[in-house]
């Protein structure tokens, strides 16, 4: 399992299915690109292949950087996210995000999941994702 940070709070209902990941190793980027879709839209008879440049598994090095991830997957409806700032302190690491509120829900059953991720300056220090108004 990816190390995972917070979980969101119970009564936070835009983020009810958000995560924030702190991605510190190979195996565990590794497993985050693993569950990206390798194709748009599965569900149709010749689905086109996806473009997200992730899939080409770009380079890290893990000793000198690592990837801060906000993921958001809301059945029937779009939420638009953001990492905004990443800022440094002595004793944490913040994150500030933005997330939209949730986009037009649709009448068929649908499952739609966005990530947006950084790569930063490896820190072994506490990581705090805020989220920004």
């Amino acid at each position: 399992m990816i190390d995972c940070i917070r979980p969101p709070a119970a009564s936070d209902e835009i983020r009810f299915t958000n995560r924030e990941l702190v991605i510190r190793d190979e195996e565990s980027y590794l497993r985050f690109i693993s569950c990206i879709p390798k194709y748009v839209m599965e569900f149709v008879p010749s689905p086109r292949p996806s473009n997200d440049p992730l899939l080409q598994i770009p380079r890290i090095d893990f000793t000198e950087q690592m990837m801060l991830a906000i993921i958001s997957h809301e059945p029937n409806c779009l939420i638009d996210l953001d990492i905004i700032s990443v800022d440094l302190t002595p004793k944490a690491m913040r994150v500030f995000c933005r997330y939209s509120d949730p986009g037009r829900v649709v009448q068929k059953i649908i499952s739609v999941g966005t990530y947006c991720a950084v790569v930063v300056c490896r820190f072994d220090g506490e990581v705090i994702f805020h989220s920004a108004a």
